[in-house]
């Protein structure tokens, strides 16, 4: 399959586009604002009533979306991680109630956008605190604009409520994605890359600097790129982590997230008596410099360091 650099703001406008074009119970609802440009130019491309613009009211969203999913409908919307706690988080509840335990299709997909750059609408200690508690969600976090681009398609085709995090702070992230139909598996964990000493579990846009201080200390250190957040991938964790025998969090809350719990929790219960050193966390809350990512490797560098001398 051939491959193009684009970045990810790119690669979710194409998964958009390609699966609008596929099927035509997909809709669009937008949102003015930040995202404007990721859904750029598909209302020239499809008719009005399958692009739909409102005022950003994330419960007005998620309500018309799962009343739309309940009619048959495949809608795509937007909300800020922030407001959709306040707002539209019941909405969402209850629709993956719905599709869980009465197993009804509801096929919605909400991009929750997140990150530095929303203009106070980031939610600090991250959205996944929670979306993760909902039983029947499942919650995506793409690192890289191949995987955004996959990972949306899957979940725009999945019969169930799936929750998007979109960093806002990668929109000009480029990397290669393969042209044309390109899907993700959803609950597949990616080992970016491969290591014997130590595992360093990252998601989102705490990859890239996992994957950067990997490569500068050149020590056995391996990285594994979550991906989908729910449903974990703990086969996947704990293969790694049997191998290495050392566990390091990345993640980019302050306060202990619900991802780092539920990791935390895989590791201990399965693979305890195989563990050379407690599993540990570093936030990269407070790194915020000027060269974001030179910093955030540091400090994952200097907290490898540790765990290696463990």
């Amino acid at each position: 399959m051939s491959v193009t650099e684009i970045s990810q703001r790119e690669a979710i406008n194409e998964a958009l586009r390609l699966e609008m074009g596929r099927h035509p119970s997909v809709i669009c609802i937008e949102a003015p604002g930040i995202a404007s440009e990721v859904t750029a130019g598909l209302d020239q491309l499809f008719a009005a009533n399958r692009v739909i613009s409102l005022d950003p009211t994330e419960r007005t969203m998620v309500g018309m979306a799962v009343g739309m999913a309940l009619e048959g409908l495949r809608p795509v919307c937007e909300a800020a991680a922030e407001e959709l706690a306040s707002r539209g988080l019941d909405q969402l509840a209850e629709a993956a109630k719905l599709h869980q335990r009465e197993h009804t299709q509801v096929p919605i997909v909400v991009r929750v956008l997140c990150g530095q750059s929303t203009d106070g609408r980031l939610d600090p200690d991250g959205p996944e605190r929670l979306l993760l508690p909902i039983s029947g969600l499942t919650v995506l976090a793409p690192a890289t604009a191949s995987d955004a681009k996959g990972l949306l398609t899957t979940a725009i085709r999945d019969p169930g409520p799936v929750c998007f995090l979109e960093d806002v702070d990668m929109y000009d992230a480029v990397g290669p994605v393969p042209q044309g139909g390109h899907a993700v598996p959803v609950g597949e964990a990616r080992v970016v890359c491969e290591g014997t000493r130590a595992t360093v579990i990252a998601y989102g846009s705490a990859v890239a600097p996992a994957q950067r201080a990997a490569a500068e200390l050149d020590a056995g250190v391996e990285v594994l790129d979550l991906r989908t957040l729910q449903p974990l991938d703990r086969d996947g964790i704990l293969e790694s982590v049997l191998r290495t025998g050392k566990a390091l969090l990345i993640e980019e809350t302050e306060v202990l997230s619900e991802v780092a719990r539920s990791v935390t929790a895989t590791i201990w219960d399965a693979a305890f008596e195989h563990l050379d050193a407690p599993v540990r966390r570093v936030s990269l809350a407070g790194v915020d410099p000027q060269d974001r990512l030179a910093a955030r490797a540091e400090a994952i560098k200097k907290a490898c360091d540790e765990l290696l001398a463990y």
